[in-house]
């Protein structure tokens, strides 16, 4: 939230939980000259990929294990094409090991369909 408010982004809260946010935020990117850069955003990935990138120049090569909490599964997605665009083009030797974790309570990928009321 530190980027929106350096940037003059008006914060507010909600009363709900993730997807009550998103589907506020999708009325808003309709109706108002603004873009939803989340998950929904087929940018997304591209831009966030370049974490990976990242990792790797600090490091000098991918980590063995990369290990992080996964919702639905963008950021994992995106640091995964990250390592893999770093191993063609020649700054990794190699992909990391992957695990995504995701909340007992908001596993739709660990349970097979969607969880309604989400608890994280």
């Amino acid at each position: 939230l530190a980027q929106a408010v350096v940037h003059g982004g008006r914060i507010i809260q909600i009363l709900g939980n993730f997807d009550d946010c998103l589907r506020i935020a999708r009325e808003l990117a309709e109706n108002f000259p603004v873009s939803l850069v989340n998950s929904i955003n087929p940018y997304r990935i591209e831009g966030q990929k370049t974490a990976a990138f990242e990792v790797v120049d600090v490091l000098g090569d991918a980590p063995d294990i990369h290990a992080l909490p996964v919702g639905n599964a963008g950021n994992i997605t995106a640091y995964w094409k990250g390592y893999r665009e770093y191993v063609a083009d020649g700054p990794a030797s190699h992909t990391p090991r992957m695990f995504g974790f995701q909340a007992a309570g908001a596993a739709p990928l660990v349970l097979g369909h969607d969880v309604n009321d989400p608890e994280t």
